[in-house]
């Protein structure tokens, strides 16, 4: 692909849908392929402060991979109700919901829930995140955000 012609014909989604599949998997390397090289991520837990932002790949991979090492089980994302808020060019802001289950060994359960907005740039033939706020409707109940880490209480 073209990035200056065939930006239109990419599905927006990409990114949202790779980086799940990546967590749920622990395939860092799909996390990684859904961001530019100068990703941008914050979050927020409820009516809490915002934590970041945290720019760059490898800092932003090195907070996924404080996530990713702290679950047992299997961890399933689902991300629902992708709007997109606007597209010019090879930009776009999109929008959507997530949900964050578990399956431990025995009945799944619900960890988290909240949404994304995504800001989207078109690079190296496909969209990627290049900015990702992520609003918490809830917190984990075994995991704390602690000294720039994710840890088991």
């Amino acid at each position: 692909m073209s990035d200056a012609t065939d930006y239109h014909k990419a599905p927006l989604d990409w990114p949202l849908f790779i980086n799940a599949l990546g967590f749920d998997e622990d395939k860092i390397e799909n996390v990684a392929a859904s961001f530019t090289d100068d990703i941008s991520i914050s979050w927020r837990v409820a009516d809490g402060e915002i934590n970041g932002p945290y720019s760059g790949r490898d800092a932003v991979i090195d907070k996924v991979l404080s996530l990713m090492n702290t679950h047992e089980g299997r961890w399933r994302h689902v991300t629902t109700n992708v709007i997109v808020e606007e597209r010019k060019g090879q930009t776009a802001t999109v929008r959507s919901y997530f949900i964050l289950l578990e399956a431990a060994g025995g009945p799944v359960r619900i960890l988290m829930s909240g949404w994304y907005r995504d800001k989207l740039q078109f690079k190296d033939g496909a969209w990627r995140m290049a900015e990702r706020f992520i609003q918490q409707d809830n917190t984990f109940d075994h995991l704390r955000y602690v000294d720039g880490a994710w840890q088991k209480v």
